[in-house]
């Protein structure tokens, strides 16, 4: 830890009188946002609400916010490279996901905002596909209900509906400056599946 913060390398007693560990908690964070360090496990069981406020403050202690991590590369149509910051006066950028679990009206997509701002009701550029999509509704999704949400910030992670071209791992961005983003590789874990002939074959 005393790679990451020089006060580690005090006598453990006196650091514990920091009643925080703050020393601790910043070398930690270092080292996780660098992937170098393993960050601390928190177990519970949340059907009983035991652990689930440790796991949610190691979240927030140790993993990265949208300001911490480099800016998002891509492309240009035209083959140039591309920078995108995370704020949210830059121009919008960001991958969408299909999710076909949730029954709602219209297709449910997540987008997680890498720049800019995304509005309800705005248009963008799918710029995979070269096509315009019109933004309906905004949905901050939690486990049992859904919140509406009139816009969408940058490191922000919502779901769009009324999205009717876009598919998982296309780019959605802002239509007078677009980016394709790398999109996401899925590798498919079974190549050929053995099935029975005959119902009478499934009991063998």
């Amino acid at each position: 830890m005393a790679e990451y913060d020089d006060e580690c390398f005090a006598p453990i007693p006196r650091v514990a009188r920091g009643e925080d560990g703050t020393p601790w908690k910043r070398a930690i964070r270092k080292g996780t946002i660098a992937i170098q360090v393993l960050s601390r496990c928190s177990a519970g069981a949340p059907s009983r609400y035991k652990g689930v406020q440790k796991l949610l403050d190691a979240v927030v202690d140790y993993l990265p916010s949208p300001a911490d991590i480099p800016p998002v590369k891509g492309k240009t149509p035209d083959g140039k490279e591309e920078v995108r910051e995370t704020r949210d006066d830059a121009a919008f950028a960001g991958p969408g996901v299909q999710d076909h679990g949730r029954p709602l009206r219209g297709q449910l997509t997540y987008v997680r905002c890498y720049s800019g701002t995304l509005e309800a009701g705005s248009a963008v550029l799918n710029s995979t596909k070269g096509k315009r999509e019109r933004i309906g509704r905004l949905l901050r999704m939690h486990a049992n209900k859904r919140e509406e949400i009139e816009e969408l910030l940058a490191g922000d992670i919502a779901a769009v509906v009324g999205l009717k071209g876009a598919t998982t791992g296309d780019t959605l961005c802002d239509m007078r400056r677009p980016i394709i983003l790398e999109s996401m590789d899925f590798r498919t874990g079974v190549h050929i599946a053995v099935e029975p002939k005959t119902k009478a074959d499934q009991t063998r």
